[in-house]
C-alpha cells in the first residue's frame, strides 16, 4: 500500500512537460507496472486508499453519422463540381505544392456536414499513419463520452511519511490517467503541492506508473519513435 501525499486535478494540460518534471528533479525516471492506490483530494499523508480508476461510460456516441450514400468503397469517389468547391480545392493542393513539404505524401478529403458532397479529395483512398488528425475524433468523442466539465486526475505516491526535515525516504510515485495537456503550469502546481506537504528532498526514485493503460501502448502500424515527442501524445 502507499500513501496519498496530493490528487492533482487537471484542467486538460500537456502530458509531454510530465517528463520534463523528471528531468528537472535530476532522479532517475522509470515507467514502471507497479500499481499505484489512489486518495480523495486534500487527504493528508500517510491515509490509504484503493486505486479508483476513472470509468468513462461506455455506451455508443450520441452522434452517429450516417455514411454519404456518394462514398463507395466500390467506386470512384465523387467529387463536387461547385465552383466554390473547386476553387477551394484548387487553394488546398496550391498550398500543399508550394509548401516546403511538397515532397511528402498528403492525404486530403473534404466532406461537406451540410448535404454529404465531397468538396476536395487528395489522395484520399491511400493508406496513412495515424497522425495528429486523429486526435479531432479522439477530442470530440471525448467531450461526448465525458463531458465538458471532466477532469483528469494526477496523483502522487509515497511508501513512506515525509520525515520532519523535508526528506522522503522512498521513490515518489506520479500516477497519471492520461490528462493530454500537462503543461508547465501544471508541474508548477504540482511542485508547489508537493512543497506545500513539506517535501523538500527525495531520497529515492521519481517513477511514472502508467498502469492506469492496460493493453498494447503501440498500435500496430504506429510510427513507433512519434511518441517521444509532445506531438505524439
Amino acid at each position: 500500500m502507499k500513501s496519498a501525499l496530493i490528487n492533482l486535478k487537471q484542467n486538460n494540460r500537456n502530458a509531454q512537460k510530465f517528463f520534463l518534471f523528471l528531468s528537472l528533479a535530476t532522479l532517475v525516471f522509470f515507467s514502471s507496472c507497479r500499481t499505484a492506490n489512489q486518495a480523495k483530494g486534500g487527504e493528508s499523508i500517510g491515509e490509504e486508499q484503493q486505486p479508483q480508476q476513472q470509468q468513462p461510460d461506455q455506451t455508443v456516441a450520441s452522434f452517429p453519422v450516417p455514411a454519404p450514400e456518394n462514398i463507395n468503397l466500390a467506386k470512384p469517389l465523387e467529387i463536387s463540381t461547385k465552383p466554390e468547391d473547386m476553387a477551394l480545392c484548387e487553394k488546398i493542393n496550391q498550398t500543399i505544392e508550394q509548401s516546403e513539404y511538397a515532397n511528402s505524401r498528403w492525404g486530403v478529403f473534404v466532406l461537406s456536414l451540410k448535404d454529404g458532397r465531397i468538396a476536395c479529395a487528395r489522395d484520399a483512398r491511400q493508406l496513412f499513419n495515424p497522425a495528429s488528425i486523429e486526435k479531432a475524433i479522439t477530442a470530440i468523442v471525448a467531450l461526448d463520452k465525458l463531458g465538458i466539465d471532466f477532469r483528469f486526475k494526477t496523483s502522487v505516491f509515497a511508501p513512506n511519511q515525509i520525515q520532519p526535515d523535508g526528506t522522503l525516504n522512498g521513490d515518489l510515485i506520479v500516477y497519471g490517467t492520461g490528462a493530454p495537456d500537462f503543461d508547465n503550469k501544471s508541474l508548477d502546481d504540482l511542485i508547489n503541492q508537493l512543497q506545500a506537504k513539506g517535501l523538500k528532498t527525495v531520497k529515492g526514485n521519481i517513477v511514472g506508473d502508467d498502469s492506469y493503460f492496460k493493453g498494447a501502448s503501440i498500435g500496430d502500424g504506429w510510427t513507433w519513435n512519434d511518441l517521444q515527442w509532445h506531438y505524439g501524445a
